[in-house]
């Protein structure tokens, strides 16, 4: 019996591992980016930017009886500080932006299918921008989330190295890995005589 009590850790370590990233991904409100790296559109301002360079952000699992709530953090400060407006009207929410490599003069951002606009020089906002999502009742109380994903803004995305690593897949992978490991162990332990 001694000599098993390795098996039984791995499995309660791989198992609790398994369940800790299933939760994680099994959360009800999500929120992702189509592009893990996008560049500013040197194109008409008024123009619609082409694809690669419109970033799609999407919320996901709303509740449609509580606010939708978000705000976006560059390395420059807030595009979009901390706000919620109206009650979530489908389980699904997507935003549209697009960076001109112009400087204008304002920051905006539309409710549905926006632009954002950048103040400064525009190589201030190269860096990591953090999208945040959360859900509030007519209290203010958050009733879901918040939940995270982030996206790189560089001058030149081919030459950026980003390689993003969700900790729910970290996770998943940790105890799958720790699963084979307890599986070996057992068939070794049967192949002995």
């Amino acid at each position: 019996m001694k000599k098993h009590w390795a098996r039984g850790v791995l499995l309660g370590v791989s198992m609790a591992l398994l369940l800790a990233g299933g939760v994680a991904l099994g959360a009800s409100l999500g929120v992702a980016v189509d592009q893990v790296c996008f560049q500013c559109w040197a194109g008409v301002q008024t123009a619609t930017a082409p694809d690669e360079y419109l970033l799609e952000l999407t919320i996901s699992g709303l509740d449609t009886q509580y606010e939708k709530c978000y705000s976006l953090d560059t390395p420059a400060g807030w595009l979009m500080v901390p706000f919620c407006y109206g009650l979530a009207l489908e389980p699904t929410h997507t935003e549209m932006l697009w960076a001109p490599c112009e400087q204008p003069t304002k920051t905006a951002l539309a409710e549905s299918g926006g632009e954002v606009e950048l103040a400064n020089n525009i190589s201030d906002y190269y860096g990591e921008w953090t999208f945040t999502a959360w859900q509030e009742d007519i209290n203010s109380a958050v009733v879901a989330g918040p939940v995270s994903t982030t996206v790189l803004f560089a001058e030149d995305c081919a030459a950026a190295m980003f390689v993003p690593e969700p900790g729910s897949m970290l996770l998943l992978g940790s105890g799958l890995a720790g699963l084979a490991g307890y599986a070996g162990l057992r068939w070794r332990t049967r192949r002995e005589p």
